[in-house]
C-alpha cells in the first residue's frame, strides 16, 4: 500500500510539516503506543505515587489543612515528592524511548502501521541506550548546573539570583543542543561522545528552529494535558462550594485532591508523546537536510583535485 509522502518519516520537513504531521503519525499508532505507555510508563508513576502516598500522605493533609504539626511532618513531605519527581524522570525516560522505538518501527516498516509486538521488540532494543543516554545528559548538563546553584546559594541568595540571568539561559541553550543526543547514539550506533558531538552537529544553524518546534509542541501537549486536569479543578471548585466553609472545604478534600493531581500529572506524561514524536520528525528532518548537503558536497567534489574526499571523513 502505498503511502502518502507527508506521513514518510525520513524526509525533510518545514515547521508546519512537523507540528502537523506529528499529530498523523501519533494517531496512526495511537493504540501500540497507548499499550506501551500502560504496560512501561504506568506502573512506574504508580510506584512513585504509591511512595509518595506512604511517606509524605498524612504530611500532605496536614498541610492542606494548614496543620503542619513539625519539621518531621515537611521532611516527609519533602521525601515523599522527592520519588515522585525522581518517578517521573524515569517514566519520562520510559516514554521518549517508547516514541522513538515506534517511530523507527514505523519508518523501518516503510510508514505502515506498527503493531504492539512490533513496538515492543524495537522498545527492548533500545530502552537501554536511551536510557543510558539520557543520565548522561543528566550527569554532563543538569547535575553540574545544580552544583553551580548549590553553592551560589549557600554564598549568597543575591548572587544565586544574579547569577539565574546568566544559568538559565545557558542551561536552554545546552538542553536544544543535546536534545538529539540520545537518538544519534541509538540510531547511528554511535557512542556517547560521538553521540554528543553529532548532536552539536545537526543543531549547529538550526537552533532556533527546534527549540520553537520544541516551544510549540510543548505548548500543544500542555493543552491536550488539561483534559486529564478537569476532575482536579472540579472537585476543588465543587468541595469549595459545598462545604459550610472554605476552611472546612480545603480539609475535606484528603486524598481525593490527590488522586486527582495524580491524574493530571498522568495525563500530562500521555500527552507529552506527542512532543516527543515532533523532536524525533525534527531529528529524521535535520538528519536529511545535513546529510543530504554534505552528500551532494562531496559528490561534487569527485573528480576535483583540491582535497580528498576522505580528508574530513570523521568530522561531523
Amino acid at each position: 500500500m502505498d503511502v502518502p509522502h507527508q506521513l514518510q518519516i525520513f524526509r525533510k520537513r518545514d515547521f508546519g510539516d512537523i507540528i502537523g504531521d506529528s499529530f498523523k503519525i501519533l494517531f496512526k499508532n495511537i493504540k501500540p503506543l497507548t499499550l506501551g505507555f500502560l504496560i512501561y510508563v504506568m506502573p512506574i508513576f504508580l510506584l512513585a505515587a504509591g511512595i509518595v502516598a506512604l511517606l509524605g500522605g498524612d504530611s500532605m493533609k496536614k498541610l492542606i489543612s494548614q496543620d503542619v504539626g513539625s519539621m518531621d511532618d515537611i521532611g516527609s513531605m519533602l521525601t515523599g515528592f522527592g520519588f515522585l519527581y525522581l518517578g517521573l524522570i524515569f517514566c519520562y525516560m520510559m516514554l521518549w524511548t517508547l516514541v522513538y522505538s515506534a517511530m523507527k518501527a514505523y519508518k523501518d516498516k516503510g510508514s505502515q502501521v506498527i503493531t504492539f509486538e512490533e513496538l515492543q521488540t524495537y522498545f527492548k532494543q533500545n530502552v537501554w541506550k536511551v536510557s543510558m543516554s539520557m543520565i548522561m545528559f543528566f550527569l554532563c548538563l543538569i547535575l553540574p548546573l545544580s552544583l553551580v546553584v548549590g553553592v551560589l546559594a549557600m554564598i549568597s541568595p543575591m548572587l544565586l539570583g544574579f547569577s539565574m540571568i546568566f544559568i538559565m539561559p545557558a542551561m536552554l541553550y545546552f538542553t536544544i543542543n543535546f536534545t538529539f543526543f540520545p537518538y544519534a547514539v541509538v540510531e547511528e550506533n554511535l557512542d556517547f561522545v560521538d553521540g554528543i558531538k553529532r548532536s552539536f552537529y545537526l543543531i549547529k544553524e538550526n537552533w532556533w528552529a527546534t527549540f520553537a518546534i520544541m516551544l510549540v509542541a510543548g505548548i500543544v501537549s500542555s493543552l491536550m494535558s488539561y483534559v486529564f486536569a478537569i476532575p482536579y479543578y472540579i472537585y476543588v471548585f465543587v468541595y469549595a462550594l459545598s462545604s459550610t466553609s472554605v476552611e472546612n472545604g480545603i480539609e475535606s478534600m484528603g486524598y481525593m485532591m490527590a488522586i486527582s493531581y495524580m491524574i493530571s500529572l498522568l495525563g500530562a506524561l500521555y500527552a507529552s508523546m506527542y512532543t516527543s514524536t515532533a523532536t524525533v520528525l525534527k531529528y529524521y528532518d535535520l538528519v536529511e537536510q545535513k546529510d543530504a548537503v554534505q552528500l551532494s558536497e562531496r559528490i561534487n567534489a569527485l573528480g576535483t583535485k583540491e582535497e580528498s574526499f576522505f580528508e574530513n571523513e570523521g568530522d561531523f
